[in-house]
């Protein structure tokens, strides 16, 4: 299993808390007796772990659905549940999506590929050849979603995932990186009255790129967005996350590794959070765990709120104060035409 990352340097460990569980009833005795010979190590790992106390999102469990005891129809890539099982956001959500997903997604090869979701479980697998590019969208009250992609040396894949959720949403990506590949994550979430956690983890061998670009829109919300990065050799990460909150609470955390081996590696982690109004608040997280030399690593977090003058003057051009916060919120999400309609009707209705 891979996890988020080793906690090691040289011959020291770092000693990792394990998140406080609590147990809720996911699968009743008779669903246990339905499922017979086809327990496996991978359910029984499930069923040996309570969901977590998330203390940053205020999470300390879900109202789990009915669970789905079918076997979706398989396709060629369900060996990447294996050759590239990692943790996740926490690893009992990742293992229900991996087991119990109601939706799933296969990629193979090159072009464009679209996807809508409602409010399920699902996964996603992909091993990526040539130019590829994949869009998600979500809007609903419960999503869980795991997903795997592996991008062939020398390919470039573009993700391009719109969210809205108006309830619980938990999502973990990982992304395997071959030598030569490129990566473009664009990846916008708003949340109203809803607890979301989103993860990304990106791995690979030799020179990759990777480019990413979270936004955030937190309203009455918590939302949690990690990106997790581990490098070898020489290869590029750029995360650079962008949010606002609106008596609501967003967590950016940046965790990146580089290995030994991965001189003249560039690593560049930076995120800032505009405040809408006087409850809300930013959390910044960035971590750099460097084990190697002549590398360029950096990271950097902003925190602020519209400037008196800048409203001032837009006020003093006919604009509202509620106007002003629309266009500066609307302008987070550029790009992102579905969640900027979403963030105008709900800042419009308050108007």
């Amino acid at each position: 299993m891979r996890r988020t990352i080793e906690m090691v340097h040289e011959n020291f460990r770092a000693i990792l808390r394990e998140p406080s569980r609590i147990s809720l009833e996911d699968l009743t005795e008779r669903d246990l007796k339905a499922l017979g010979r086809k327990v496996d190590s991978r359910f029984r790992e499930y069923k040996g772990l309570g969901f977590p106390v998330w203390r940053r999102l205020g999470l300390k469990g879900i109202e789990v659905p009915r669970l789905s005891l079918k076997s979706s129809p398989s396709c060629d890539l369900d060996r990447f549940f294996e050759e590239y099982d990692f943790e996740g956001a926490d690893r009992k959500y990742t293992l229900m999506a991996d087991i119990f997903h109601t939706e799933k997604f296969c990629f193979e090869g090159s072009g464009k590929r679209r996807y809508e979701i409602s409010s399920g479980i699902d996964t996603f697998l992909a091993l990526i050849e040539g130019k590829a590019e994949i869009e998600i969208e979500y809007f609903g009250n419960f999503r869980v979603s795991s997903g795997r992609f592996v991008v062939k040396n020398g390919s470039r894949l573009k993700v391009f995932e719109s969210s809205i959720s108006t309830g619980i949403e938990i999502s973990s990506y990982y992304f395997y990186m071959e030598p030569g590949s490129t990566l473009e994550i664009y990846q916008g979430t708003a949340g109203k009255s809803a607890k979301v956690a989103k993860f990304i983890m990106i791995e690979g061998e030799g020179d990759f790129r990777v480019m990413a670009f979270p936004r955030v829109g937190s309203i009455s919300s918590s939302i949690d967005v990690m990106y997790s990065s581990v490098v070898r050799e020489n290869a590029e990460v750029m995360v650079s996350g962008r949010g606002f909150a609106e008596d609501g609470k967003v967590i950016f955390r940046g965790v990146m590794d580089a290995r030994r081996g991965s001189r003249d590696a560039k690593l560049s982690e930076h995120f800032e959070c505009l405040f809408l109004d006087e409850n809300s608040s930013f959390e910044a997280i960035p971590s750099l765990f460097i084990s190697e030399n002549e590398l360029s690593a950096e990271h950097g977090a902003t925190a602020y709120e519209i400037p008196e003058d800048q409203v001032f003057y837009m006020m003093s051009r006919g604009f509202s104060e509620d106007e002003v916060k629309l266009a500066v919120a609307e302008g987070v999400f550029d790009g992102f035409d579905v969640i900027r309609e979403f963030v105008s009707e709900h800042l419009n209705s308050r108007r």
